[in-house]
């Protein structure tokens, strides 16, 4: 028996929302004709298969992590330590060997009429390092002298010519005599760095006491931290 021809029914029009995206996905299978029923059945396990995808995409989505920040690590290193009490002196200029090396007919004469020989103005230069106070000073030995003669050590005398960083003690800012002990210089309250005292010298003499041949005496300079 053959079966009723009806008319041919379409799908209804899928319906849109504001966003233009289908209204419901029950439209796209409501439309499934009555002879295929097996068919409609396996659509409808499709969409909703494909709704579960789409509820797992957006969960997967919304759980995304944003992306973490640049990682760093930090450590330590000690530096220290103790720094001492510390100065120096450093000697410079041309010195004074061969003050007392004089000349016949000409410097020797000239030096026991005046009664002296003087060195330059900065025959001898003291530079002066300290990381704190400081004080310099000076003393000297005995003179060594040709035979038996002993010359007075009070016929050397110096004195500091130029302006150096701190405070001159004890008037050496003019002839001074020196002895066997020290006498305080120079000294300053705090630091310093390349301190140049420029140091000139003076031997006294005399024709009738200083006779002929070698002489030579030893200055001591020191430099000490104070508090």
């Amino acid at each position: 028996m053959s079966r009723p021809r009806g008319r041919a029914t379409s799908p209804p029009a899928p319906r849109f929302d504001d966003r233009g995206r289908v209204a419901t996905l029950d439209r796209m299978v409501a439309f499934v004709p009555t002879a295929g029923r097996n068919n409609r059945h396996t659509l409808e396990g499709l969409m909703k298969s494909v709704r579960f995808a789409l509820v797992i995409l957006g969960a997967a989505v919304i759980c995304l992590p944003a992306w973490a920040a640049d990682e760093f690590d930090e450590a330590t290193s000690s530096v220290g330590g103790t720094i001492p009490e510390l100065c120096q002196i450093v000697v410079s200029g041309v010195g004074c060997a061969s003050l007392l090396t004089l000349t016949q007919d000409g410097s020797g004469e000239v030096s026991y009429d005046q009664g002296y020989v003087e060195s330059a103005a900065d025959a001898i230069i003291l530079t002066l390092d300290a990381n704190k106070q400081w004080q310099l000073s000076g003393k000297i030995d005995t003179w060594t002298c040709p035979g038996t003669y002993n010359k007075d050590e009070d016929d050397l005398l110096i004195q500091i010519t130029n302006t150096p960083t701190g405070t001159i003690q004890n008037s050496f800012d003019s002839y001074q005599t020196l002895g066997a002990v020290n006498t305080t210089m120079l000294s300053h309250t705090a630091g310093v760095s390349d301190n140049a005292v420029d140091v000139q010298v003076r031997v006294l003499l005399d024709w009738t006491q200083d006779i002929p041949g070698a002489y030579s005496i030893t200055i001591t300079w020191t430099m000490e931290t104070t508090t």
